[in-house]
């Protein structure tokens, strides 16, 4: 009641001295701006880290039937998350959910744990061999057969025998 009287009467003895009626008013006034500020500066962090993300986001969209990989982790080391799959995508929950049908089993996944699956195609690598283009293994035998014939091509003379630093060996 002491408190109340000196905040209606305005008897203060001492300019400098407040009341405690006064001093919380003013506490929680200041604390309402350092709020306000606050909330000001997080806004602001938020879009400044949403704009660094968004730089090199992708967004990630299956379909109904598309054949995706999982990212599950392995049965002997349950911190090793490996790709897992092809499964199919049997539904669409919400934006970024999917239910993957899983050996006759429909779980829902995240689609920051999925992946687009590519199946070789056998087909180009068939017209590649019937084009007579190299393939992979081909390209590395005839390579090394290149170099083979070369150094068999060559002859050296005794004075360019001396020329070669030695080998070590």
């Amino acid at each position: 009641m002491h408190f109340l009287r000196e905040l209606w009467t305005k008897d203060i003895e001492d300019p400098e001295v407040k009341s405690s009626c006064e001093y919380v008013l003013n506490l929680r006034e200041r604390l309402d701006d350092m709020l306000k500020i606050a909330r000001k500066e997080l806004e602001k962090a938020q879009g400044r880290q949403k704009h660094y993300y968004d730089r090199t986001a992708k967004c990630r969209k299956f379909f109904v039937g598309e054949k995706v990989l999982v990212l599950l982790p392995t049965d002997s080391n349950k911190l090793l998350m490996l790709w897992k799959g092809p499964f199919e995508v049997v539904a669409t929950v919400g934006v970024n959910n999917y239910r993957i049908n899983m050996a006759g089993k429909v779980k829902t996944f995240h689609a920051n744990l999925l992946k687009g699956y590519f199946a070789r195609d056998q087909d180009i690598h068939q017209a590649a061999v019937d084009k007579g283009l190299p393939t992979s293994s081909s390209a590395i035998s005839a390579a090394s057969l290149t170099v083979i014939e070369d150094i068999e091509g060559e002859h050296f003379n005794d004075s360019d025998c001396e020329t070669l630093p030695e080998l070590g060996g």
